[in-house]
């Protein structure tokens, strides 16, 4: 029996050097109504084929079909304009380019020809990352609490704190950051109640400069409240690049934690937390 063949639209975004096809398959209506988006001028790095099928849609191409699938939105990321001003750097050319539209991992940004109005898609990896205005603010024990219990690759949220702040960015919903600060867990290193430990600094890596930044906003925080001497630790793997920025040396190495939970004290075991050896870091002020 003929079956009315109708058009069809696959996407496909090129990262670097390879081509991938997003999974979703656009009916010719679906397609028009997406390119309305972005006034029908397609960015760099997107194309998009079309093709004739029946109902449900079937992609014979096989080099379409060869091509590696990722499960994106187009239409999400076409609707996404950027609230504040936001740039993107490209590491590897030491450029910097405006971003009109973010959604997750992916911008449109200003692209190479001409006034740039027709942008050009960028992944945020290792080579991009953003640039944003990013406004410090007060935040919840609990609210940090759980961002760093979503977040943080190693460890669970800390259980109390003395302050936490976070950084904000216009373009985002969630903070960029979150740093908690509290007693030293050390009975020594609290004993001078001068010391204070920054015990958690988490972040999202799409953004620049943000774990410096919240280091010294918590440096300046525990100044204004009397304390003198501020301690850290990284993983031994860790380079600590973000906080010799800020004036923390290394001070020694300390044994990898087997958690919280002992014997004479017991504890609930965290899900989260480093096998590794850690380097604790000092900055006297």
């Amino acid at each position: 029996m003929y079956q009315e063949q109708q058009i069809y639209h696959i996407f496909k975004v090129r990262i670097e050097k390879q081509y991938y096809r997003i999974k979703r398959i656009f009916t010719d209506e679906e397609f028009d109504r997406v390119m309305e988006l972005v006034h029908w001028r397609m960015p760099f790095n997107i194309c998009a084929y079309h093709f004739l099928s029946g109902n449900p849609p079937v992609c014979t191409n096989p080099v379409v079909n060869a091509l590696p699938e990722i499960d994106y939105s187009i239409e999400k990321l076409f609707s996404e304009s950027v609230h504040g001003e936001l740039k993107v750097r490209d590491k590897n050319r030491k450029q910097c380019r405006t971003v009109y539209k973010k959604w997750k991992h992916f911008v449109i940004a200003q692209d190479d020809i001409g006034n740039g109005e027709y942008g050009k898609l960028l992944p945020i990896d290792s080579s991009h990352t953003l640039m944003s205005d990013l406004k410090p603010s007060p935040i919840t024990l609990k609210d940090a609490q759980k961002y760093v219990q979503k977040y943080h690759r190693h460890n669970d949220a800390p259980h109390g704190h003395k302050f936490s702040i976070a950084l904000f960015s216009e373009s985002e919903e969630e903070p960029v950051g979150v740093v908690i600060a509290s007693i030293p867990k050390s009975r020594i290193l609290a004993k001078d109640r001068y010391t204070l430990e920054i015990n958690r600094c988490c972040t999202n890596s799409y953004y620049e400069n943000v774990c410096s930044k919240l280091y010294s906003l918590a440096i300046k925080a525990g100044k204004s409240m009397g304390y003198r001497k501020f301690i850290t630790y990284t993983l031994e793997t860790e380079s600590g690049a973000s906080l010799r920025a800020v004036g923390f040396s290394p001070d020694q190495t300390v044994p990898a934690s087997t958690g919280w939970n002992t014997p004479s004290r017991p504890r609930k075991q965290p899900t989260k937390f480093p096998e590794e050896r850690k380097i604790r870091w000092i900055l006297n002020t």
